[in-house]
């Protein structure tokens, strides 16, 4: 609107400049005259004054045509306007919808986009954040209603399918997850998303050949490495070794074990249980190759207990003898040093446990103070306050890591498969907090 006056306002300046040069040319002396008859009248007229005056009709005619036009266009350009307001207008209530949903605020979400709709209904994504909203408040009935239409769309038709998807899970109809996520792979035949979700429905259902051919297709289409890939096999090694335990068949286990460390050599938990399968079943050999083996690609404190096991019945002061030597090759690792401390204190080989202790002393973590105080309780147990004060420093420190789910981020007590918490696939992991070097003065 505002470019339209400043086109009218500029016209005006046009028609007076036109006005000033026919007066100029009226009035400049020296110019013949020119006749103009009409019937029987006749006019003189200057001829410079009949030529200007020429131009600025015609120029004038010009711009009353552009002016009449601009005049007839009013309504549409108000129009047009005011729709361009509504718009952005629905577009703020349309991204508050957003901020609200991802604050948690969902009534608040929803009436932001009832109101969006109600501004400019001509817009999906209002039907997109309506259905994700009443999602998430749990009006299911009313979100499947939304999510059909949306997979009814060509545009919206993957999104569609997708809400479905996250809403069979929620209302635990698994049969038809696996329809509607093959129909989604037929719109979006890459969608790493899909590719995923078919390969955690599938190892749920213990499908483990389509989990393998669903595995082969991620690394085929380049989402996931080689590396990955090998990982994935032996994750879904290890569930078939499970199920062939729940079975009681010992013999399919132990291969499908082996295998699935020959993919993974670092899934410590399959280590420490095909161990602990073979110290069972009086294998006390195999049992101490695999606990070499796992622990020279990756060292952790959950050895330690089954150490134990297997060297139950050698004394103390062979048990660190033994594990010793296993560890060698990892000699220098800051478990290696935990694990020994431990064994050490047991053995009452005082020197070398505080040896282990010292090199642990660049982060003093909870297991640190608690080796700490069972050193002092072994070797000066009448020592009571020093004893305590380890204890106190111990609550308060940070351990040496913990498991954790990547995807719901809760503590778990051990490494599985699918988190216990979230279901999540494959993503729980060893975390190592960040603990500040200290100096141990305690240590004398």
């Amino acid at each position: 609107m505002k470019r339209a006056w400043l086109g009218l306002l500029f016209l005006l300046f046009k028609l007076i400049f036109a006005g000033i040069l026919i007066a100029v040319a009226y009035y400049v002396p020296g110019q013949g005259e020119t006749q103009l008859r009409f019937i029987d009248y006749v006019v003189d007229i200057k001829t410079g004054a009949l030529a200007a005056g020429a131009v600025a009709v015609l120029i004038l005619a010009f711009y009353a045509f552009k002016f009449f036009s601009w005049v007839k266009r009013i309504p549409c350009d108000l129009k047009r306007q005011l729709q361009q307001r509504r718009q952005q207008r629905a577009k703020e209530y349309l991204l508050e919808s957003y901020t609200a949903m991802a604050a948690g605020e969902i009534d608040l979400a929803i009436d932001m986009v009832a109101k969006s709709k109600n501004l400019d209904n001509s817009s999906l994504f209002q039907d997109i954040f309506e259905a994700q909203a009443l999602f998430m408040a749990g009006e299911l009935d009313k979100a499947e209603n939304k999510f059909s239409k949306l997979s009814n769309g060509s545009a919206t038709r993957f999104l569609g399918l997708r809400g479905l998807v996250m809403l069979r899970k929620k209302q635990n109809r698994f049969q038809d997850i696996r329809l509607l996520l093959i129909e989604a792979l037929k719109d979006r035949p890459n969608s790493v998303w899909v590719l995923r979700e078919l390969l955690d429905y599938n190892l749920k259902q213990l499908e483990f050949d389509k989990a393998t051919t669903v595995v082969d297709q991620l690394r085929i289409n380049g989402h996931i490495d080689k590396h990955q890939a090998n990982r994935y096999h032996a994750l879904v090694t290890w569930l078939q070794a499970q199920q062939e335990q729940r079975k009681g068949d010992q013999s399919k286990f132990e291969s499908y074990a082996q295998q699935t460390l020959k993919l993974e050599p670092k899934l410590t938990t399959v280590t420490l249980e095909l161990a602990q399968y073979y110290l069972a079943h009086n294998h006390l050999a195999k049992a101490i190759k695999t606990l070499e083996r796992g622990y020279e690609h990756l060292p952790h404190i959950d050895y330690l207990p089954v150490f134990r096991a297997v060297f139950a019945s050698e004394s103390a002061l062979d048990q660190y003898r033994h594990v010793e030597e296993i560890l060698s090759k990892a000699a220098n690792h800051r478990i290696s040093h935990l694990i020994l401390a431990h064994l050490a204190i047991a053995a009452k080989l005082w020197g070398q446990a505080r040896l282990h202790i010292t090199i642990l002393k660049e982060k003093l973590t909870k297991e640190v103070y608690s080796l700490l105080a069972d050193l002092e309780m072994a070797e000066h147990p009448h020592n009571e306050v020093k004893i305590k004060e380890y204890l106190q420093l111990a609550v308060q420190a940070t351990n040496e890591g913990e498991w954790m789910c990547q995807n719901c981020h809760t503590h778990q007590n051990s490494w599985s498969i699918f988190c216990p918490s979230c279901q999540a696939f494959d993503q729980i992991g060893w975390e190592k907090p960040e603990v500040a070097p200290k100096t141990l003065s305690l240590i004398k």
